[in-house]
């Protein structure tokens, strides 16, 4: 064994590299003939003076891309060098570019093409689907090495139904759409002269024909080749409506899939590795993609590759699970397939419809400021972008967010007596719209404060003291619902994901500031737990330290099971089910399968011998997922919205800093949806109006046969 013992710690080297040690064998094996020409060119040593062997440059190249830790941090783990570690990894990357390209590929083999198609079939009830199709930013720390700033990168992806990436599209700047990022792509440029998706056609039973398709969400227009959600206009058919739970349930997988991209290459979440240039920025993207691929394709086998911790987790889990529990899931999924599609009245339709203007709005119309406040903001805060470009919400929604926090923030302005760096007084909005700029923006607070004319340990104070005030005067906009909003939450599953008596959807992320705070410490990961609505509102959230909590820990440790547990939570109406002999399902939530299955927290099943379940599972499997992935868009929205979350920028002193900065993001994320919730319907309905215009009656004919016969097959 050539690899050095200093290059495994005691955590074991699954744990640190994310990988088993064939699978790090065979990249050694791809990477090496570039390797042993480069170790001929110059001798890299260990700081002590060792020839650092093949393995271990490998080892400290994919240390450096899965760590998110700067070059010095991981060569002082390793007892190298920060010029070796960040040379080592450059030549890595090269190598993996050079000579693992086969790794990610589009599956032109016919044989590969069907077994995709035949998965997605299985799996998702799509028959001919071919792929998803998913966009996805990356942000890398900045300065790079030459001290310039790194941009965005917006990169399009086409995910299987093993969430490897089969083609992956970088776009030419980053401030492009989707849809001319889909425009500019090969994938359309090839799928449009016929040259892809050019395999075997599905028969229908009107004798019509469907080609092979991928599917995408609702921002790219539909072709004949890529198939998106019916919107929600009126009364639609229950074709439709099955059509769309298919379809949510699959595009969820592109999105699950990215996620564990950046959550294992750690790299890509903006910390740690700077790339020189934007070239060597793609290409880092590219190699963390073909790595995900690799690792997928060695150790898996269809399946998701599980770390010893969550199969521990696994074991603990089936022990957790009782017979009634099991009941409650079976007695469900066969009622989902008995019932198929549930209607209901009119005016309870209306009702959840009007959830966000009824109740929510009269809770923000009682408190807004009025005009004259609303001209306390500098003229300088706005610039030349646009309020709602640069903060995010309308001016209505910033007055009433300056209504929540003005007693604590006035009187500490007041002692403060904050000024812009030309001596002027700074307002009470100017306070609040520095603090909004600089959790939204991910710059440092000598970037954000250099825009508005502030000195950077000026931003940090106010941020400070606003994320504090929220705390302490908004945290209302985060509760539990009562009854009557119970009530309204579970119809909307109902209608949306066909989950009757479901009230939310749990699931839990890792949340990482950067990798130092103010005080030069290092600051830890956060874990949050957190329970959505169809809306994607957060109803409750409970954080801990990344370092000592797992997915079951936090569970057990949440107000969210101990209250469940007692019977405190999910205590209202019961579901009777005709078809379970007069059974009642109680009040329940849904999350992934790294969760114990209780009976108020209902798990998706796991596949039994490959893929033989029942129908009746298979059904209730793929609306679980349907819903689950409502609580992935909204932290995909957090995050994309409030970029303090996602590592660079905004550094909390410490940990319960760290919380609460969390807890403001997650309460403006909420505020920003019930005040605003028609503008993101407005933008639904005049993107559909052009949506329609770029659809030909090809492209619609293929949907609309293909959720028919959805219907017609029964499956």
């Amino acid at each position: 064994e050539t690899l050095s013992s200093c290059m495994v710690d005691p955590q074991g080297f699954e744990s640190v590299y994310k990988m088993r040690r064939s699978t790090f064998s065979y990249i050694c094996g791809l990477v090496r003939l570039p390797f042993l020409e480069d170790m001929m060119a110059r001798d890299h040593t260990f700081v002590d003076g060792r020839v650092m062997s093949l393995q271990d440059r490998v080892a400290t190249a994919v240390r450096m891309l899965i760590s998110g830790e700067p070059p010095v941090v991981v060569g002082s783990s390793l007892g190298v060098n920060e010029s070796t570690v960040s040379l080592v990894t450059q030549r890595f990357i090269e190598a993996i570019q050079e000579r693992a390209f086969r790794h990610l590929d589009w599956p032109y083999n016919f044989q590969a093409m069907e077994k995709i198609k035949c998965r997605f079939d299985k799996i998702h009830g799509l028959p001919n689907c071919c792929g998803v199709v998913h966009r996805a930013y990356f942000k890398f720390g900045s300065p790079n090495l030459d001290h310039e700033e790194n941009a965005d990168t917006l990169m399009q992806a086409v995910v299987d139904p093993d969430m490897r990436f089969t083609n992956i599209w970088f776009g030419a700047s980053s401030s492009m759409n989707q849809s001319s990022l889909l425009h500019d792509s090969w994938l359309f440029k090839s799928c449009e002269k016929g040259t892809l998706l050019d395999g075997t056609k599905l028969k229908v039973s009107d004798g019509s024909d469907i080609g092979e398709y991928i599917i995408g969400d609702a921002g790219y227009p539909p072709r004949p080749w890529l198939l998106t959600p019916y919107q929600l206009e009126g009364d639609i058919s229950d074709s439709k409506v099955e059509f769309n739970k298919r379809h949510s349930a699959a595009t969820a997988m592109a999105l699950r899939a990215l996620e564990r991209l950046k959550d294992t290459w750690k790299c890509l979440q903006g910390e740690g590795w700077h790339p020189n240039n934007q070239n060597d920025l793609r290409c880092t993207i590219n190699t963390c993609c073909r790595l995900h691929n690799i690792v997928i394709d060695m150790e898996e086998e269809g399946a998701v590759m599980l770390s010893n911790q969550e199969e521990n987790c696994i074991e603990q889990v089936s022990q957790l699970l009782d017979e009634d529990a099991v009941k409650v899931r079976d007695v469900l999924s066969q009622h989902l397939v008995d019932s198929r599609v549930h209607t209901f009245a009119a005016e309870e339709e209306q009702e959840a419809h009007q959830l966000q203007t009824t109740d929510r709005g009269k809770l923000y119309t009682n408190k807004k400021l009025t005009a004259q406040e609303n001209e306390t903001l500098s003229s300088s805060m706005v610039g030349t972008q646009g309020f709602e470009s640069l903060y995010k919400m309308r001016r209505s929604t910033f007055s009433y967010i300056c209504s929540l926090v003005k007693v604590p923030l006035s009187e500490d302005m007041m002692i403060g007596g904050h000024t812009f760096v030309d001596g002027r007084a700074m307002s009470f909005h100017d306070g609040v719209a520095i603090a909004l700029r600089m959790l939204n923006s991910g710059g440092t607070p000598e970037v954000v404060g250099s825009s508005f004319g502030v000195d950077g340990s000026t931003v940090s104070l106010l941020t400070q003291r606003f994320v504090k005030a929220m705390k302490g005067r908004a945290m209302h906009h985060i509760s539990f619902p009562g009854s009557a909003q119970v009530e309204k939450i579970k119809r909307k599953f109902d209608k949306i994901h066909g989950l009757p008596n479901c009230c939310s959807v749990v699931h839990t992320t890792h949340i990482k500031f950067g990798s130092q705070n103010h005080e030069n410490e290092e600051n830890d990961g956060v874990l949050m737990q957190a329970m959505f609505e169809p809306d994607m509102r957060f109803t409750c959230i409970s954080l801990g330290s990344q370092r000592n909590m797992n997915q079951s820990s936090m569970l057990h440790k949440s107000p969210l099971f101990e209250n469940c547990e007692r019977g405190a939570w999910l205590n209202g109406r019961n579901l009777k089910v005709p078809s379970g002999g007069g059974s009642e399902v109680k009040e329940y939530i849904i999350g992934d399968a790294g969760y114990p299955l209780r009976p108020w927290l209902l798990t998706p099943y796991q596949l039994e011998n490959g893929l033989s379940l029942s129908g009746a599972k298979v059904e209730f499997n793929r609306r679980h997922s349907a819903a689950t992935a409502v609580a992935l868009r909204a932290l995909a929205r957090l995050k994309e919205t409030w970029k303090c979350l996602e590592g660079e920028g905004w550094r909390p002193n410490n940990q319960l800093e760290a919380y609460w900065t969390v807890d403001t993001c997650c309460i403006l994320h909420n505020i920003v949806i019930d005040m605003e919730g028609d503008k993101e319907e407005e933008k639904e309905e005049n993107y559909s109006k052009q949506v329609r215009q770029l659809a030909d009656e090809d492209a619609i004919r293929v949907r609309d046969a293909l959720s028919q016969h959805l219907i017609e097959c029964g499956g």
